[in-house]
């Protein structure tokens, strides 16, 4: 029933509407006015468009009904004035609307129209348009042609364009806008000047793509939608410079291209998740306040700056809390403010190429960061701070006036890269021996001496070895050398190619004092600095394989020096100073030639080269080198370079030549060269003008050369033990020799000219080949000596009788047939001290017993009877009891017994029985208590009369009785032989 009811009161309504719409249509007939509002009409009755009456309405309310639309057919109403559609449902006015030229009021509002057709322009009568309450978002532009109209109601909460702020200020501003915008479409020129805009209408601007010029001046507008960045056609945009706040003014003095490419960025970064920005290359002053906005900075990832005038950064920088990579490189930065050390997700700061003059001191607050990058400043100093970032892993600071690395910088065991070319750095710190993990280290263009050039011309891993050597040298360690307790620390630095010693230990000799030992084996060292001198704790030290060519003298001032070792250089020689290193255990110069001390004197033992070296050392102040049976190979050419030089004692050696350095030292004035290797006196000796004595026997010499007779100084020559056949012809003319000795060679006779040789006291010619003795020597008259022993005289010239200068006499060993009375009478005026001129051979006669007899009495209280080839002892001797008889000399001779009556010359101290056949000896000798030597080695004795047991207790010191075959006493019971 309901239903029923329902639907008939819905017909009803129908036919009372139907109704009314056919009475408002006949009164419309005749007033010129149409109302068919609130009739619940969908569409206008057809009559209204065909009834000629009807055709001319002018007024037309179509209000409150259920229209979506206008029939095309609206625009026959040409004569209507006032048009109400409100309150309907239409979405779209037919364009057919524009005939209606005679309109002057149109109320649309409250339907649902979001836009109006084009033809609204030809309303050219239209006063009053509504259009509030519509989905109305654009108003044509063709709105602006009308030129009628003084009102229009809009609802701006809905229409942007205009803008809300023109749509609020009234129909004049609205139609302006919309006049100017019209103009755009045409001339490309949108000019939204003095229109009292806070702010450019972002929805308008996709609707001019083509639009080139904007003009927003004499407006309010503060700040450019950053929106506009898509008008990349824009040629210009002009705004009231005094009031802009975004972009600032710096952005736009860059001009439009690029304040719109920096809008951009801006927006991009605005919609991004994690913006990154490049600004590289802006000329900015200062960073944007855009990036430093709220909503916005804190979520930037990337900032890069690279290429600006940026003098300082704002404290505002905080605010980049997920800030990663801040790249401020190629500014006028002078310090960085303490936020950037605060940003917590930094990983990379570069800051190259600035004015920076300190570092960042609070670095390590930086708890991320990764690589940091401050090249090409002013940086003078690296705080302790660095040490905190422990995140590290590549540093560069190259091209800054840094000097030093601060403490502590191997603690980054992640840092892998660090640069530092081209600042003022002098050394590495030895603590970078243990940075191992470092791939890469620049130090390039700096003054650095440790490691010095030899070491860093090498690898990084080198680099460390040395620093860690050095590091590990400063360590007490506790070692033995040479069974002496050391403590100290050992520098090892072997195996580095090092031309150089370590600059270290002479610049920071601080750090290296307890040093007590040096290791640098197999390296290219020449030289040693004096400094080392000053390792008083130094014991050891070892440069095998290095290319010293002395050693230095230096080490002769580190008077602990145990051990030395020099293997395998090219050592000449050392130098004296090593003879005062008392302390020295140990030297090994194997591998090397040496010349001073010789390779023979160092293999004697240290004891042997520190006498050598000594001998020079003192020889350096005397001018006296003193070098006996020191086993020399070579003439040692040190002795050449003495500053002062006089003696030289070489005797006893292996010398084979005079060097020609050594002969043209014109000081000498003493040369010992005897018993040598030396085949021949070298033509340079020439030079040697100040010599005067030379001993050259126990040589090899076989010929005296011209050279040394030019010696003008020399006064004694000694030429003993040699392989001379003959002395040279013109030997007299060294008539200033004094002493010449030239026995045991093979000379077969004596040149004429050595009578000439006025100035001659001594001659010895013995143990040669002399057959006759020239008259000439007997103008020798100031002879004091004269030894021909051993030789093949079988006469004298009688002219030497009046040789009575002669102290000394000696013809032993010549097979003499007789003697010249003239000789004979000589030795009667003669002092002889020595008597042994008899041959022996023949039997010994009354008047040379006699001779001998008298000498030994009367000059010296002794007997010399050696060599006599006596069988038994003559009578004579055992006579020659009032004499006081010191000496008896029977050696060598063929005596089997000693008399008993020997003990009768009670005054003797001295017996000398050696090298007889004798088998005992006389008891009575036990009863000689003067006696204190008695000689009788080599003979056949076999027992010893006890009696001489009471010799113990007197004066008797020694008793020689080797080689025999003594059975009593044991021999092991007897003194043994020195």
């Amino acid at each position: 029933r309901a239903a029923i009811a329902a639907r008939r009161k819905k017909e009803l309504l129908e036919q009372s509407r139907a109704k009314l719409t056919v009475d408002r249509t006949e009164l419309g007939k005749h007033s010129q006015k149409l109302d068919y509002s609130n009739l619940g009409m969908t569409e206008l009755p057809p009559v209204v468009f065909t009834d000629p009456l009807l055709i001319h309405i002018r007024i037309l309310w179509l209000n409150q009904n259920d229209f979506e639309t206008l029939p095309p057919e609206i625009g026959r109403l040409q004569e209507l004035t006032q048009l109400r559609v409100f309150q309907n449902h239409l979405r779209v006015l037919p364009e057919e609307i524009g005939r209606l030229g005679k309109l002057q009021i149109l109320w649309l509002q409250d339907n649902l129209l979001t836009t109006l057709p084009k033809q609204i322009e030809r309303l050219t009568s239209l006063t009053m348009l509504s259009v509030k309450s519509n989905p109305l978002k654009v108003l044509p532009v063709e709105l602006s042609r009308l030129k009628k109209v003084r009102s229009m109601e809009l609802s701006t909460e809905n229409v942007t364009f205009p803008p809300s702020s023109i749509s609020i200020a009234g129909t004049k501003r609205v139609l302006d806008f919309l006049r100017r915008a019209d103009s755009a479409w045409s001339t490309n020129v949108f000019d939204l000047s003095g229109l009292e805009l806070e702010a450019i209408p972002l929805d308008i601007i996709p609707l001019f793509p083509t639009v080139d010029r904007l003009y927003v001046d004499a407006n309010p507008i503060t700040r450019i939608p950053f929106d506009m960045h898509v008008m990349t056609q824009l040629k210009e945009l002009r705004f009231d410079k005094s009031i802009m706040e975004s972009p600032s003014l710096e952005i736009w003095s860059f001009g439009l291209p690029r304040t719109l490419e920096f809008m951009r960025v801006i927006f991009n970064a605005r919609l991004a998740k994690a913006p990154r920005f490049d600004f590289s290359e802006w000329s900015l002053t200062a960073i944007p306040d855009e990036v430093l906005e709220d909503g916005l900075s804190g979520r930037i990832v990337r900032l890069d700056l690279t290429l600006n005038l940026l003098d300082k950064l704002p404290k505002e920088v905080g605010l980049l809390t997920s800030l990663e990579e801040l790249i401020l490189d190629r500014n006028n930065l002078r310090h960085l403010p303490r936020q950037v050390c605060r940003l917590p997700a930094m990983t990379r700061l570069s800051v190259v190429s600035n004015r920076l003059s300190n570092f960042p001191d609070h670095l390590g607050e930086l708890l991320a960061i990764r690589t940091l990058c401050l090249g090409h400043n002013e940086i003078e100093q690296i705080p302790p701070s660095i040490v905190s970032a422990a995140t590290l892993e590549s540093v560069d600071l190259s091209d800054n006036k840094i000097i030093a690395f601060p403490e502590g910088l191997p603690k980054l065991t992640r840092l892998r890269e660090l640069r530092v070319a081209n600042n003022g750095i002098e050394r590495l710190p030895f603590e970078f021996g243990v940075f191992t993990g470092l791939r890469e280290l620049d130090v390039a263009g700096n003054p650095i001496w440790s490691p010095p050039e030899d070491i860093l011309k090498q690898s990084m891993g080198v680099w460390f070895a040395y620093l860690d050597r050095l590091k590990k040298s400063q360590q007490k360690l506790k070692a033995t050398v040479e069974n002496r307790q050391i403590t100290g620390g050992r520098l090892d630095l072997r195996n580095f190619r090092l031309t150089q010693f370590v600059p270290e230990v002479p610049k920071m000799l601080h750090l290296f004092v307890s040093l007590t030992a040096i290791d640098m084996d197999s390296n290219m060292l020449s030289t040693l600095p004096r400094s080392i001198s000053k390792l008083t704790n130094l014991t050891s030290i070892s440069f095998a394989r290095n290319s010293f060519r002395t050693c230095p003298q230096v080490l002769g001032k580190c008077s602990n020096l145990v051990v030395i070792n020099f293997e395998k250089n090219s050592l000449t020689f050392l130098p004296i100073e090593i003879g005062n290193l008392t302390a020295l255990k140990k030297l090994s110069v194997e591998g090397n030639v040496l010349t001073q001390p010789p390779m023979e004197v160092v293999k004697q033992g240290i004891p042997s080269v520190i006498r050598f070296l000594k001998t020079f050392a003192e020889a350096s102040g005397s001018g006296e080198v003193s070098m006996p049976g020191c086993n020399l190979r070579a003439f040692p050419l040190a002795v050449a370079d003495l500053d002062v030089l006089h003696k030289v004692d070489l005797s006893h050696n292996f010398i084979g030549t005079i060097p020609g350095e050594f002969l043209g030292r014109d000081t000498v004035k003493v040369l010992d060269l005897s018993y040598n290797n030396l085949d021949k006196l070298e033509e340079g000796i020439r030079a040697m003008a100040r010599l005067r004595t030379l001993n050259v026997s126990g040589n090899r010499i076989s010929e005296i050369p011209q050279a040394v007779l030019a010696l003008t100084a020399l006064r004694s020559l000694n030429v003993n033990q040699n392989k001379l056949a003959s002395l040279p012809a013109d030997i007299g003319a060294m008539t200033w020799l004094v002493e010449l000795r030239a026995s045991n060679n093979r000379i077969g006779s004596l040149p004429m000219s050595l009578g000439r040789m006025a100035s001659l006291t001594h001659l010895n010619m013995g143990y040669n080949d002399v057959e006759q003795v020239p008259p000439t020597v007997g103008s020798l008259t100031a002879l004091t000596e004269l030894s021909l022993v051993d030789n093949l005289l079988t006469s004298l010239p009688p002219i030497m009788g009046v040789m009575t200068a002669l102290r000394e006499f000696n013809l032993q060993g010549n097979p003499l047939t007789k003697h010249p009375p003239e000789v004979v009478d000589a030795t009667m005026k003669m002092q002889l001290r020595t008597r042994s001129w008899h041959d022996g051979k023949e039997p010994i006669t009354p008047i040379s017993l006699w001779l001998l007899r008298t000498r030994t009495a009367r000059i010296t209280k002794d007997f010399d009877a050696s060599k006599f080839r006596l069988a038994v002892m003559p009578q004579e001797v055992l006579n020659l009891t009032n004499m006081s008889l010191v000496y008896l000399v029977l050696d060598h001779n063929f005596l089997q017994e000693v008399p008993p009556e020997i003990a009768h010359l009670s005054t003797l101290t001295h017996i000398d029985l050696s090298h007889n056949k004798l088998r005992t000896l006389p008891t009575s000798v036990g009863g000689m208590t003067s006696l204190t030597l008695l000689y009788l080695n080599n003979n056949n004795i076999v027992r010893l009369p006890i009696e001489i047991g009471h010799l113990s207790g007197t004066v008797l010191r020694r008793l020689a009785i080797s080689h025999n075959k003594l059975e009593t006493p044991p021999p092991h019971l007897l003194p043994q032989p020195p």
